[in-house]
């Protein structure tokens, strides 16, 4: 069970604080939520039932200085590692986007990066990239405390080493 006001990370909805835990009587019995204020733009609570938590994939966010390494030992992706076949390559690009996993999270985003930097990205592709520097953005903001433009400008600049001088 986390306690009031850890920061952890939701493998869909990015990173945000517990802020309290909330109990709802739904079909006869008592039910206990964690209360996450998300970060970004437009704070949201997201409702994570107690008991459920972990299966769901909750988390607690990585320290700054690890999700830094992480992010420093991302290197553009070799023309083997990224299937040609689009729907292949879309299953894959969005199981890693919600495996929860910083790490794998990232690793999705430097192909996409990689991709966006060899030709426009689709729109399918476009979305997967959005989102996955938005749950990025999110955990790495929250761990650093900084805003949520702040973080995405620091990955967003690690990814233009990418493109071509």
């Amino acid at each position: 069970m986390y306690p009031i006001g850890s920061k952890v990370v939701h493998p869909a909805y990015g990173a945000g604080i517990i802020m309290w835990i909330q109990s709802k009587h739904i079909g006869g019995a008592n039910h206990d939520y964690y209360v996450i204020a998300l970060g970004g733009p437009h704070t949201t609570h997201l409702l994570v039932p107690v008991l459920r938590a972990e299966t769901l994939g909750l988390r607690c966010a990585g320290t700054a200085v690890h999700l830094r390494q992480v992010l420093a030992a991302c290197q553009p992706p070799e023309e083997g590692d990224i299937d040609r076949d689009f729907r292949t390559r879309q299953v894959s690009l969005r199981a890693e986007l919600v495996s929860g996993s910083f790490a794998q999270v990232a690793a999705a985003v430097w192909i996409l990066g990689y991709l966006n930097v060899q030709r426009h990205l689709g729109n399918t592709d476009r979305e997967l990239y959005a989102q996955g520097k938005d749950i990025l953005a999110s955990e790495l903001a929250l761990a650093t405390e900084q805003e949520i433009k702040a973080a995405t400008v620091e990955i967003e600049s690690l990814l233009d080493k990418m493109s071509p001088s």
